[in-house]
């Protein structure tokens, strides 16, 4: 049997302690459509490096969530990922999903 941590994924205890990484090498991506998320700052802008945690707020069904990520200005010709953002929501409710049939 495997890790309940996978098998349930709906679950609080699942997000709980989450980390997840996301474009962790940008230099590896050619065609900046295939980032997973785009910005808007000050022109089309790219992100990547995002590290991006789940911690469950004692035993409530809210979470707070830390977004940390690096910004390319290539609005401005500049694909070098040299300026940090970050992001904190301090109380995110689990959202209740439908019973799948």
């Amino acid at each position: 049997m495997g890790d309940d941590r996978q098998s349930r994924c709906d679950t609080p205890e699942f997000l709980d302690g989450l980390e997840l990484l996301i474009d962790p090498h940008p230099e590896t991506i050619t065609d900046r459509n295939d980032f997973a998320f785009q910005i808007y700052l000050l022109g089309h802008d790219t992100v990547a490096e995002h590290k991006i945690k789940f911690d469950r707020i004692s035993s409530s069904n809210c979470f707070k969530i830390t977004w940390f990520g690096k910004i390319a200005r290539t609005c401005v010709g500049d694909h070098e990922f040299k300026h940090n953002f970050s992001f904190m929501v301090t109380s995110a409710d689990f959202p209740q999903l439908p019973e799948t049939l």
